[in-house]
């Protein structure tokens, strides 16, 4: 059995948003690292608001051509 369009689409931008995210923290984790600082979680604590809403953003971009193209 396949799923509604709808949920298709929803998945698609929980997956997007994730992708974003994880983006996010490996730029933040290669950084780190070419500048020879340690990689720890306290440097993607004091960042993950800013890169929750730049996933947030990008994602709502994604949203907003998807729903644009279902018309």
């Amino acid at each position: 059995m396949s799923a509604a369009p709808g949920t298709r689409m929803i998945v698609r931008w929980l997956i997007w948003f994730d992708l974003y995210l994880f983006a996010g923290i490996a730029g933040i984790a290669a950084i780190r690292w070419v500048r020879g600082e340690p990689i720890t979680l306290d440097a993607f604590i004091d960042r993950i608001a800013v890169l929750l809403v730049f996933a947030g953003i990008l994602t709502a971009f994604q949203v907003t051509r998807d729903l644009r193209t279902m018309r």
